[in-house]
């Protein structure tokens, strides 16, 4: 069963791949803290770099979500980690 939140950002993904850009914003908005995060992790020099190579590596798994499973939070988070 899906839960609100779920339910939610599978609407904003299904927007976001419609070309909805204020659902993608959305989306990125959500996904901001763990990315910052994540960057936290890198060398100074290196932190807007990666923060900049998250948010892009976020956008093309927006954008190729398969719409036949709800996305949550964590699975996003858990593919961008795995991708750093």
């Amino acid at each position: 069963m899906k839960t609100n939140a779920e339910e939610l950002l599978l609407t904003m993904v299904v927007k976001a791949q419609a070309g909805d850009r204020e659902a993608l914003q959305q989306i990125l908005n959500r996904f901001k803290p763990f990315i910052q995060r994540v960057a936290c992790t890198a060398s100074v020099n290196e932190r807007d770099d990666l923060e900049q190579d998250l948010t892009e590596m976020l956008i093309k798994k927006i954008m190729n979500y398969p719409l036949n499973s709800a996305p949550d939070y964590s699975s996003f988070c858990g593919m961008l980690y795995k991708d750093t």
